[in-house]
């Protein structure tokens, strides 16, 4: 049953990464998705732990310093918590219980990550630099752990 599930989220998934390419009608923002998604499908309730990115949006002093990551709900035992902290005050922090939610979630004036992504550039992943902690997570092989990071970083 739990494979079934798996598959119909990758699914799910793989039809949500088309429609964010299309809608930017831009071939590397699929690929951006793609590695975004690999990022986010990390298993943090077997693990208990984190994925914490910081990232901002080009040329929006609003959304400079931006974050999202992804850990256990401790509300919800055996769920996971998707999450934006967008702004320093705090006045923009949402919290989602689906990938779908977060990537979709028009929180950006009036947009969704899908629909800047081609915009935003990457600062750290898991409080390290892209390029040291990114090799932690990017395996091309079924052995490794899964890609933490968007490999297209600016």
């Amino acid at each position: 049953m739990k494979n079934l599930v798996r598959l119909i989220s990758f699914l799910l998934v793989i039809v949500m990464i088309s429609g964010c390419s299309r809608r930017n009608n831009d071939d590397s923002t699929g690929d951006r998705f793609e590695d975004l998604i690999k990022v986010l499908s990390g298993d943090v309730v077997r693990y208990n732990s984190c994925i914490e990115m910081n990232f901002g949006i080009d040329n929006d002093a609003k959304y400079e310093d931006c974050w999202m990551g992804k850990m256990p709900d401790r509300d919800n035992l055996g769920k996971e918590l998707y999450w934006y902290g967008l702004v320093p005050d705090g006045s923009q922090a949402y919290d989602y219980a689906k990938l779908e939610d977060i990537l979709n979630a028009e929180v950006f004036h009036g947009k969704s990550l899908c629909d800047v992504i081609e915009k935003v550039t990457w600062y750290s992943l898991d409080g390290c630099s892209i390029e040291e902690r990114l090799l932690d997570y990017i395996e091309d092989n079924a052995k490794g752990p899964l890609r933490s990071a968007p490999k297209f970083i600016k």
